[in-house]
């Protein structure tokens, strides 16, 4: 079963667009980005639609996406497809979390700004909450939101940052993520941390740089840190945060220095993009190494998730007509 799922997916990899042909896509208007998509994969999902705006487009993007998920689950040994299955809510997670931040700042989540997909599921929620405690209240019926502590939101307002929440919905993410990374075949067990270790040790990064950055405790720090680590093991977050400086800090977490630079300019999207990037980076190399472990149905649909969030920045970018460059930097490549 897991060989067949094997040969299936590198069949399925072939169909994801190439960068040349996302990068293209910002170089025409909305109809257009429509037009050529319809000469692709995505056929399946817009020739029978009507698609008067960009909100329609992005869901029939996000129809794909979890159609591909939905079909390598459904190939997938147990073991995998449990793993998968709750990998794939990583995009909605991040929409939720990206609202948070931005409902922090006294914003309300906005595409021309920050092109994320957002889960249509949520799409309520998410853009018509007035504020944080609004928003909270709305998603909490859900896992793993339903883990935000009161406390936890009570600091969030108080000093003004998103991390405690966070920290209550990853936490609760990745202890069962971790329980499912366990139960799989030590190779792919690697082959899998190689890619999403990124996510885990940027996270725990941010946080190890928080007493410096945003003057929060240490101790504070600490109990935001996630239980599952890759590259940055819990000594160097240590050493981070109990640093007397920026750049003995970095020095500790030098894994990640080019990702964490753009934190110094209180550019926190840029550095979640970046770590997209080298997610995808990782991934499209594995594909030689892994190209006959179980590992590459993850590597396929953490690929085809790369591929969505960059079709939801060229919809966005069209639909819109904010600028090129604006629209590249949120690209993850």
């Amino acid at each position: 079963m897991s060989v067949y799922a094997i040969v299936r997916c590198h069949g399925l990899m072939s169909r994801l667009l190439s960068k040349d042909e996302i990068l293209s896509l910002l170089d025409t208007d909305f109809r257009g980005v429509i037009k050529r998509l319809l000469d692709t994969d995505y056929y399946s999902v817009l020739a029978e639609r009507e698609i008067r705006d960009v909100d329609e487009l992005v869901l029939a993007l996000a129809q794909k996406y979890h159609e591909r998920v939905a079909f390598v689950v459904s190939l997938a040994p147990k073991e995998i497809a449990q793993f998968l299955r709750l990998y794939a809510r990583r995009i909605e997670i991040d929409s939720v979390l990206t609202a948070v931040r931005l409902l922090l700042s006294g914003e309300r989540i906005d595409p021309r700004r920050i092109p994320i997909p957002i889960p249509d599921e949520l799409k309520v929620a998410l853009t018509h909450a007035t504020n944080l405690r609004e928003l909270i209240e709305r998603i909490r019926r859900r896992w793993p939101y339903s883990k935000i502590s009161d406390a936890s939101v009570r600091l969030a307002l108080d000093i003004a940052s998103p991390i405690p929440i966070e920290a209550d919905v990853l936490r609760t993410y990745y202890r069962r993520m971790a329980e499912h990374i366990e139960r799989l075949p030590h190779e792919t067990r690697e082959f899998v941390m190689q890619v999403l270790g990124v996510e885990i040790d940027v996270f725990n990064a941010v946080v190890a740089l928080s007493p410096l950055l945003f003057g929060y405790s240490t101790e504070l720090a600490r109990s935001w840190l996630l239980p599952l680590t890759y590259m940055l093991k819990h000594q160097a977050l240590i050493r981070a945060m109990s640093a007397h400086d920026i750049e003995e800090a970095i020095s500790a977490l030098r894994a990640y220095a080019s990702i964490l630079k753009p934190l110094m300019m209180g550019e926190e999207e840029t550095t979640r993009v970046l770590a997209l990037r080298e997610m995808r980076r990782r991934a499209e190399k594995l594909r030689i190494y892994a190209a006959m472990d179980p590992a590459y149905l993850f590597l396929y649909v953490t690929l085809a998730e790369m591929e969505y969030r960059d079709l939801c920045v060229c919809a966005y970018r069209s639909y819109y007509r904010f600028s090129k460059e604006l629209a590249r930097k949120f690209l993850t490549f």
